[in-house]
């Protein structure tokens, strides 16, 4: 089978995974990166390794509830568990998210303003109406398959790294061999950094969009067919987990040669972290 074939194949194979992964880098999360190399440089590289092994681990687990049961995991806490143990966790959940989507649409709304000339509210507004509209009236298929494309425009953050003068002999020796700094300031870096990657909210969009992907395909649920999803959606969840972590590497690296290495560790806006990417437009 040639290359291209393969990897089309392999393409298509991804799916939960790859959404749930690429979902973990979002613009709260690129700040939280983006901070990490502005302060520290290369001193908290070492996270992007060191997180992956829990992240595969927590998402294989979620993705197997949903696969063989058909529900996601609020769904099975409903079936097995009391109802104040259900009602404790999602709300714990609803809350967190809350707070964690207004400041995506906020990140997203001071992106946007730093190329259309709108009030950073009214877009504020515009967008959380769109991402409403389009969860209730668009079918999962649909919108999954338009997901994972938009997953590729994180991969900027690889290509403008490769676009500037790095020493990557001493990146990979810091990414490997970690660079423990005794501060407050570092340590409450590195429990933000295993926080915002390893995510509550993963989990139960992982195990629901497995649960999904069955309606979807309207699969009868036999033991083989079963037993052969739950190997795919390991491999989907082996490459989502370690495409979000070298997504979280590269941002890293981005923000210490662009910030610390110039002195600056202290970023104020998004227009300023919109910077790592000026490579890509030849500067």
């Amino acid at each position: 089978m040639p290359i291209l074939q393969k990897l089309k194949t392999f393409w298509k194979s991804l799916g939960p995974g790859l959404i749930t992964g690429a979902s973990d880098d979002d613009p709260s999360s690129i700040v939280v990166y983006s901070l990490a190399g502005a302060k520290f440089g290369l001193a908290a590289l070492w996270t992007a390794i060191a997180t992956l092994p829990f992240m595969v681990i927590l998402q294989r687990m979620a993705g197997r509830i949903g696969l063989v049961s058909g529900k996601g995991l609020a769904g099975n806490m409903k079936k097995h568990y009391p109802a104040w143990m259900l009602i404790a966790v999602t709300t714990l959940i609803v809350s967190i998210n809350i707070i964690n989507i207004g400041a995506d649409i906020s990140g997203m709304a001071a992106a946007i303003n730093l190329v259309i000339p709108i009030s950073h509210l009214t877009l504020a507004i515009l967008i959380s109406v769109v991402i409403i509209l389009i969860t209730i009236t668009v079918p999962y298929r649909f919108l999954a398959h338009y997901l994972k494309w938009v997953a590729v425009v994180l991969f900027s953050y690889v290509a403008a790294a490769f676009l500037i003068q790095l020493d990557w002999k001493h990146i990979f020796y810091r990414a490997i061999i970690p660079q423990f700094i005794l501060s407050r300031e570092y340590i409450a870096m590195i429990i933000a950094l295993f926080g915002t990657t390893i995510s509550p909210y993963l989990f139960f969009w992982q195990a629901l969009e497995e649960a999904e992907e069955e309606k979807a395909h309207n699969h009868q649920r036999s033991k083989t067919l079963i037993k052969n999803e739950i190997g795919s959606m390991y491999k989907d969840v082996y490459a989502g987990m370690m495409f979000s972590n070298l997504i979280t590497f590269f941002i890293i690296i981005l923000g210490a040669s662009t910030f610390f290495k110039n002195g600056i560790t202290n970023i104020g806006t998004i227009g300023e972290i919109a910077g790592m990417l000026k490579p890509l437009a030849g500067q």
